[in-house]
């Protein structure tokens, strides 16, 4: 272990802890609300007469023809947003998408944790 410290300068140094223990308690509340997101919304989908059997069944109540122009509609904003993300952000939009992600799943984890907490 000495070696390896000897082989990096004095700044560069990888600590064996972290500095303090609010980073940690951070990262673990974050990490706990994106548990408790992702076990809300499979709940949430999975459920009896939850979103997929709801979306089943207003899916199989549409035309053929709406369907088809709302997907369309639906991807090409999809494309303009994502070119127009990209030209603002260049190369960052995949971090971009990914930090999204994280703090939506962050906020369906307090909204199912705040839910849970008061009995809904």
């Amino acid at each position: 272990m000495t070696t390896r410290r000897r082989m990096f300068k004095k700044k560069e140094l990888i600590p064996d802890r972290p500095e303090s223990v609010l980073p940690l308690v951070v990262a673990l509340g974050q990490f706990v609300l994106i548990v408790i997101g992702i076990i809300g919304l499979t709940a949430a989908i999975f459920r009896e007469d939850g979103l997929l059997a709801s979306a089943a069944d207003r899916l199989l109540s549409v035309d053929a023809v709406s369907l088809l122009i709302t997907l369309a509609v639906a991807g090409v904003a999809l494309y303009f947003i994502h070119r127009r993300l990209e030209r603002r952000y260049e190369k960052s939009v995949a971090r971009f998408y990914g930090t999204l992600a994280t703090y939506a799943m962050m906020a369906l984890g307090a909204y199912y944790l705040i839910r849970y907490l008061l009995g809904y």
